[in-house]
This record gives structure tokens, sequence and C-alpha cells, in this order.
């Protein structure tokens, strides 16, 4: 008979994504607690990992804020801290708000069945993960890689607060509220659907509020603002190096050329590969070198659309809280567009949005989120102008009379409608929108 064509996997997942999951589901359940050191030659045999995929485990879970690592000082548990689960959660919001709309009317029988069986909840531990079946399904329909890779790195954090802190979560009617939307789902309505999530994360985001100011708000401030450690400075580097072109598209990142070139041991780098794995400009597979990421024409939409979410997300927030000073520098930027310009000047205009309204965002997580994801959108628009000649210039002054006059509902979709390229269709539909 003839080789099977399905492919086995005999070798299993990386041993540092291993580690990874273990440590996660510990910290996410508190079985290791905030706040807690954590010891090497435990977390290896707790992990069952070499040291090697370990401190690449741990790179990652500091990545997703679950760990902070001083190197040859200490691995901590972080702290609980609710401001950051806050801002964790509308961004995490956000996107699977988006995710909604655009997977809804495309969800197939499997994804129907896998949501039917979904069981019930009284609690909000069985809350928690009916919560993230449902988000998951959603995310994976879409179909937009930056939509599920920002949604799984925010997750973590989100859970252990909603898992851990002492909150008043209104658990029946968080539970009702994901019921609502998991038969919105099943009958493939996204707006009633989105609705419904509406309804339930913003349960959610309450209960997370704390009950008086405290030093928990300003812990989030004082660790962006530390200096970067030895693995920080080479992800930087060679981020820098990735978008100005020193490293090209696919090239293999060996460690050996990369200590020399650097002047540093093979640790940091390996982290800092870690980090820009995450960053999604390393493809980092297991047992093989790292290379350059390459980006295609979807990739380049996935990212330039997850950016939009992000873009909306600071436009309400600074429309509605910000002074009138940000309006109108927000205005006098896009008055400045000349229809029919270059694709260069669609990169600067860009560039300009995203100064005002994420250096202008009191948001520290989308911050953190948004300026790696622009970084790599603008790579890919340098890398292929032609590419932004789809942006429909028609809609930057009905932004601009949106944002002047400060209608934020107008603005928001005006906004999203500017950089909201087409993209592939969902997976499984085989049509393009």
């Amino acid at each position: 008979m003839p080789i099977p064509q399905t492919p086995l996997d005999l070798v299993g997942p990386p041993a540092r994504e291993v580690a990874y999951r273990r440590l996660r589901a510990a910290i996410t359940a508190g079985e290791l607690v905030p706040g807690a050191r954590l010891d090497t030659e435990a977390l290896l045999a707790f992990t069952g990992s070499r040291r090697a995929p370990l401190r690449e485990a741990l790179t990652a879970l500091a990545g997703v804020g679950l760990v902070a690592v001083s190197p040859r000082r200490y691995t901590q548990v972080t702290p609980l801290d609710a401001r950051r689960a806050r801002e964790s959660l509308t961004v995490h919001a956000a996107y699977v708000a988006r995710a909604i709309q655009e997977a809804a009317p495309a969800l197939t029988e499997d994804d129907r069945r896998r949501l039917a069986d979904v069981p019930s909840a009284t609690t909000r531990h069985a809350g928690l993960d009916r919560h993230a079946v449902i988000t998951e399904v959603v995310l994976a329909r879409a179909g937009n890689r930056d939509y599920s890779k920002i949604a799984a790195s925010l997750l973590p954090y989100i859970e252990r607060a909603l898992r851990l802190q002492a909150i008043d979560l209104p658990v029946e009617a968080w539970n009702s509220g994901l019921t609502e939307l998991r038969a919105a789902l099943l009958e493939r309505d996204a707006d009633a659907a989105g609705r419904a999530w509406d309804t339930t994360w913003r349960l959610a985001f309450v209960a997370l509020q704390p009950a008086t100011s405290s030093a928990v708000d300003t812990t989030v401030r004082d660790v962006a603002g530390a200096p970067p450690t030895l693995r920080e400075k080479v992800a930087d580097t060679l981020t820098d190096a990735i978008l100005d072109g020193t490293l090209v598209q696919g090239e293999i990142l060996r460690e050996a050329a990369l200590t020399t070139w650097l002047g540093v041991s093979r640790t940091p780098v390996r982290e800092a590969l870690v980090q820009l794995q995450q960053r999604g400009l390393v493809d980092l597979p297991a047992n093989r070198p790292a290379r350059v990421a390459t980006l295609d024409a979807a990739e380049f939409r996935d990212g330039m659309r997850a950016l939009g979410v992000l873009r909306v997300i600071a436009l309400r927030e600074v429309l509605t809280t910000g002074e009138q000073t940000v309006r109108t520098q927000i205005a006098e930027l896009l008055d400045g567009w000349t229809p029919g310009g270059e694709p260069d000047d669609l990169v600067a205009l860009s560039q300009g949005l995203d100064r005002i309204l994420v250096q202008g965002s009191e948001n520290l997580v989308l911050k953190s989120v948004a300026v790696p994801l622009a970084a790599k959108v603008r790579w890919q628009a340098v890398h292929d102008p032609a590419i932004l000649r789809r942006v429909d210039s028609d809609l930057v002054p009905v932004f601009a009379e949106a944002v002047r006059n400060g209608r934020v509902d107008q603005a928001a979709a005006a906004q999203w409608a500017l950089w909201d390229l087409p993209t592939r269709a969902p997976t499984g539909t085989g049509e393009h929108r």
C-alpha cells in the first residue's frame, strides 16, 4: 500500500515549549504563587527540562508578564498587578471582538461542534476554562496570525488575575454572558455575539478595578522604565538590524556568528531570539537554526489589521479623555496628506499617527504591543511599497473631519477602514475578501 499522506509528529513539541506550558499552568493556577523566587534546580526538576530550554521558557514567560528575570540574580513570579490585568484585558477583548465579526459567519461545522461541546459553567474557574475555548475557536477561524499571537500572549496574565485575585466578579452574570456568546456563535450571528462578548468582558474589567488607589498601579510604570537587560539590548540590536536590512528576510541566524558580532555569550543571544520570535521577526523552529522571518502579502495585511485594532483603542481613549491639543495634532497630520501620494507618504502618515496615538495612550500594555507590531508592518511596507497602494486614501479627509469635531465613533470607523486592507478569507472558506 502507498505511504500515508498524513504527517506524524514523532518528535513532539520543543523542550522549551513543554517547559513553558508547565510553568504557565502552575503560575496561572497559583501553584507558583505571586512574588515567589524560583530556584533553577527546583525548576529543572519541576519541568523535567534542561537548562537551555528552561532559560528560553522563562524568557517567554517574562514576555507575557508572568515572571521577572534578573540575570545571575533571581527569577521571580511577578506580583499580581490589577492595572496590567485591566490593560491586558482591554487589548485582548478588542482582538476577540474583531475576530468575532470576521469569524462568526464563517464558522465551520467542526467549530460549531467544538463550541457545542463546551460544558456549562457555574464557577469562576470553570467559566475561565469555557472562555478560553470559545475565544480560541473564534481567533483561529478569523485566521489572522497577529490577532491570535497577541491575544495568546495577553491571556495568561488575565487568567491569573481572574483566578487568583480577590475580586467581586458577578460569576452568574459572567457565565450567562458566555452562554449567550456561545449561542450566538452557534447561530453564526456576529452582531449578537459581539453584544454578548462586550457585556461579558466588561464585567471582568469592572471586577478588576482596585477598591482604592495603590502602589499596584505604579508597578508597571516602574518596570517599564527599568534599564534594559543584556538580553533586551541584544534583541533591540537584532530588531534594528532586521528592520534596516542588515539582516535580510530568510537569513539564517547562526548563534556562533551572532555571538562574535555582538560580543556576548550564547545565553543572551538565545533569549533574544525567543523575544524576536514573539515579535514575529524571527522564526525559531525546533532543532534547526533561527531565521529572519519572511513576510508575505497576507502577513502584511494581518499586521495592518492587527495594528488597526490598537489604533482604534488608542484613538477612542485620546479623543474621549485627551486634551484638545491631541485632536489638533491628529487633524494637522491628516490635513498634510496629499491625495495620490507615494507609498513613502503613507508610511510617514502611519508613523505619525502611531506617534500621536500610541504615545498619547495611558495603556502601557497597548504601547508594548503596538511598538514592535508597527515596526514589523513598516518593515514590510519598505520592502514591498506597492502593497500600500491598496489603502483607500479618500478616507483620510473623512477621518480628519471626524477627529476635529470629536465624533469618536465616526473617527474610529474611518480609522479602521483606512488601514483595513483586504485579507485572505478565514481558514476553510476558499474565498477572498
